[in-house]
């Protein structure tokens, strides 16, 4: 038997060992989508990833959402002691500068906890401010759209946008007594802020915001992103399917040479 002989069984065992943990890598993520062949759904189609995009989104919004990010661990973040020792001026600016920013993210965000509790709010509001009776002639629903669409053009507008800015300017100017030492002024505005990081904080939905994030990914987005993070990884583990199947190759050759 030629040496060439007694190397093609681990050649071959590596070529396989390598091409089965690509092939298998590259199912993680593709096809993107189903493949049907005479109207039949093929298996293994789309691959692991795009099949369990919506599984995955809600196991890391749970994750994250529940764990990581939390509303206590914001608010904390935003009243942080680097934050907190900025001046008012700057936190005017601050404000003032983000509030086109944040009026944009709550018109394009989806609010589904409050379009399921708004216009039981708005009924309410009728009853106790109207009468029960009176309500009773009143669409809770379109009232609250109403006043729903409303807001959202409010906060369209860049001269409400000022307004809104001018106001949050007085309201800190007022809060912030020059008669008071500056530090008293510094820990009464620290509470404010606590106080209102931590309900902003209480009524974002989190998880919702991460899970529609992710869901949101097209697959071929999601492939590059994955691959950018553990592209290294992947590499040695398609390497080590070569180094373990050239080992494998040399079963049968040593074997072959046991008395």
């Amino acid at each position: 038997m030629t040496y060439l002989a007694l190397l093609i069984p681990p050649i071959v065992g590596a070529i396989i060992g390598y091409s089965t943990n690509c092939l298998a890598i590259r199912m993680l993520f593709r096809p993107f989508r189903p493949v049907y062949f005479f109207g039949i759904q093929l298996p293994f189609t789309p691959g692991l990833i795009p099949k369990e995009q919506a599984r995955l989104a809600e196991k890391l919004a749970k994750t994250v959402g529940g764990r990581l990010i939390t509303p206590e661990m914001l608010a904390h973040e935003l009243v942080s002691s680097r934050f907190l020792k900025t001046g008012a001026e700057e936190i005017k600016t601050a404000i003032r500068n983000n509030l086109p920013r944040g009026a944009q993210y709550i018109r394009q965000f989806e609010h589904p906890k409050l379009d399921e509790k708004g216009p039981e709010m708005v009924k309410k509001l009728i009853q106790d401010h109207v009468g029960r009776f009176a309500g009773m002639f009143l669409d809770a629903d379109k009232i609250y759209e109403s006043m729903k669409e409303g807001i959202l053009d409010f906060l369209s507008q860049e001269e409400n946008l000022e307004m809104i800015a001018d106001k949050i300017d007085e309201g800190i100017d007022h809060f912030l007594d020059e008669e008071k030492p500056p530090e008293a002024r510094a820990t009464a505005l620290s509470l404010a802020f606590e106080k209102a990081a931590a309900h902003v904080t209480q009524h974002m939905d989190i998880e919702g915001i991460i899970r529609n994030r992710v869901n949101a990914f097209e697959p071929e987005e999601a492939e590059a992103l994955i691959l950018s993070v553990i592209r290294k990884e992947l590499h040695i583990v398609m390497a080590l399917g070569g180094i373990l199947g050239f080992i494998i190759g040399w079963i049968p050759v040593v074997t072959r040479f046991m008395p």
